[in-house]
């Protein structure tokens, strides 16, 4: 009798620790989307290779490259996020405390403004050679 309790107490205990188990890797299945687009903030022009970057304390840094009409789409966990937006000759963006719900799906537009550089003067030169 005694060993029969012991072993239903057993198989309680194992059962209890599956379900505890499969409940943590459902939850973390549940993703949110990002999604959005990056364009130029003057023409309105989207900026085909813009990389987004977000990070946070649980996945690390993730990142994701704008397709050719400046479109985006990234899966991440629930919770608050942060995403830096980088264009060659654009001043960068950072977007704070974006809110993504369980299995909900958040659309951003990310207007970005071309950096105006000024460089030194140029001096081009060339010489001739004359051979023999």
């Amino acid at each position: 009798m005694r060993s029969c309790c012991i072993r239903i107490i057993f198989y309680i205990f194992q059962l209890t620790i599956l379900l505890l188990i499969s409940n943590s890797f459902c939850a973390q299945n549940i993703l949110s989307i990002l999604s959005g687009t990056v364009i130029d903030s003057e023409s309105r022009a989207p900026l085909s290779g813009a990389i987004i970057k977000t990070a946070n304390f649980v996945n690390g840094e993730k990142g994701i490259v704008t397709d050719s009409l400046g479109r985006f789409r990234i899966a991440l966990t629930p919770g608050r996020h942060t995403i830096k937006v980088e264009y060659l000759g654009y001043d960068s963006k950072a977007i704070n405390d974006i809110m993504l719900g369980t299995g909900s799906e958040v659309s951003v537009m990310i207007m970005l403004t071309e950096r105006a550089r000024q460089i030194g003067e140029v001096f081009i030169g060339a010489e001739t050679r004359m051979t023999h």
